[in-house]
């Protein structure tokens, strides 16, 4: 098993970031932010790190819980969504995501929808589980900030994390 860890240094893709986390904090009054994992292909590393996170390419592995950017809080799970390059090398972010005030996703959820009560006021972010999410998604592209980019090779991530 081997394994390269690196800082993302991106300051466009961090002050958007930065932009959207006091947005959301004086929206809801609290810290919206969590670190979550996003495994990816190696194609998609240059991208993430350079241009972001982008919901135009949702669906590549599944929108069962809306059309949006997927984010999990365990790297094992985000491990299954990475596809090995030629080397045998997986990849994997290690992310600050913004999900705020989270809805129930569901399949064909492309806008996430009102919060009841609050007019206009959308909620934040969308999960499979609202008491123990283990699939989180976005759907504003400067709601994630790829800070640290995990490549490795393993056969199960459990290797590293033992």
């Amino acid at each position: 098993m081997s394994i390269a860890i690196s800082r993302v240094q991106n300051p466009t893709l961090y002050l958007q970031y930065a932009a959207k986390k006091k947005e959301l904090y004086n929206k809801n009054g609290k810290n919206p932010e969590r670190w979550l994992w996003h495994g990816t292909s190696a194609d998609t590393v240059d991208k993430i790190i350079t241009l972001g996170f982008n919901r135009s390419y949702c669906g590549k592995n599944g929108t069962l819980f809306g059309e949006g950017v997927y984010f999990a809080p365990d790297a094992k799970h985000s491990s299954c969504y990475c596809s090995p390059d030629s080397d045998s090398n997986k990849h994997i972010f290690s992310v600050q995501v913004l999900t705020g005030k989270m809805c129930q996703g569901h399949q064909g959820l492309k806008v996430l929808p009102p919060i009841p009560g609050k007019g206009l006021v959308l909620y934040d972010s969308a999960a499979n589980d609202l008491s123990n999410p283990t699939e989180l998604v976005i759907f504003h592209d400067s709601q994630a900030y790829p800070a640290y980019h995990v490549c490795f090779k393993s056969k199960s991530l459990r290797d590293l994390f033992s």
